[in-house]
């Protein structure tokens, strides 16, 4: 019972701190681009303390371009073989549907002693009526400008 306690607190624990900071993230493509993300707010749904409540809105592109607009969360995992429901802790993901497919987010996280944050972003864009793909990977990112 106390290992159940336990892994309860340590689950909440980690949920009351976000690792998503406020803030504008730099990168490079593989081709060494610049690329960046902009959190504009991080919260939790319904004001209920759980990983899986945790949100993240992002910019990704200039406002006067058009940006994308994404809310992420940590994925959920559901296991009906062992009958548990979780979460993907390593990463927060969105998508935005369109009209001819969808614009996907998915932001890597890495939890380390010395540094828990997003380490990189990809984004996919599927025009599935067309049969086309493209994917912009963001690698390397840093916070340059919290607020």
């Amino acid at each position: 019972m106390k290992t159940l306690v336990s892994i309860f607190i340590a689950i909440f624990g980690l949920s009351a701190k976000a690792h998503l900071k406020v803030g504008t993230y730099q990168g490079q493509t593989p081709q060494g681009q610049a690329c960046s993300m902009q959190i504009t707010n991080v919260y939790m749904e319904n004001n209920q303390q759980h990983p899986l409540n945790e949100r993240a809105q992002i910019q990704i592109g200039a406002k006067e371009l058009a940006a994308l607009q994404f809310t992420v969360q940590h994925p959920p995992v559901i296991d009906l073989q062992s009958m548990t429901a979780a979460f993907n802790h390593d990463m927060f993901t969105g998508i935005i549907p369109t009209a001819v497919g969808a614009n996907a987010l998915v932001v890597k996280m890495v939890h380390e002693t010395n540094f828990e944050g997003p380490t990189e972003f990809h984004l996919v864009q599927h025009e599935y009526k067309a049969n086309k793909r493209s994917l912009v990977s963001c690698l390397n990112i840093k916070l340059v400008n919290a607020r």
